[in-house]
């Protein structure tokens, strides 16, 4: 009912886990979740963007692009994070 009053959205992954994991938040819905950087997780966004209408697809989107496990630059994960999106 409220999508044409969104302005932006933030599109973020996360690890779901039915049991307690590293960094792990219990849900309401009684599963985990843990930061994941985009593509590295267990949601599917690339079929969430299949979704988004046309006007949605304007929209200003904030990208997760942390590498939560350390391992990667701002930089090398801002890359990694959108060579995955441009290949969708």
């Amino acid at each position: 009912r409220q999508k044409d009053q969104v302005v932006h959205f933030h599109l973020k992954d996360w690890k779901i886990s039915d049991v307690p994991c590293p960094g792990g938040d219990l849900k309401r819905c009684g599963k985990y979740y843990a930061n994941a950087m985009i593509g590295e997780g267990d949601l599917d966004l690339k079929g969430f963007w299949n979704q988004v209408d046309e006007r949605g697809r304007r929209l200003f989107v904030n990208l997760e692009t942390l590498d939560f496990s350390g391992k990667l630059s701002k930089v090398e994960s801002l890359k990694k994070v959108s060579d995955y999106l441009r290949n969708w």
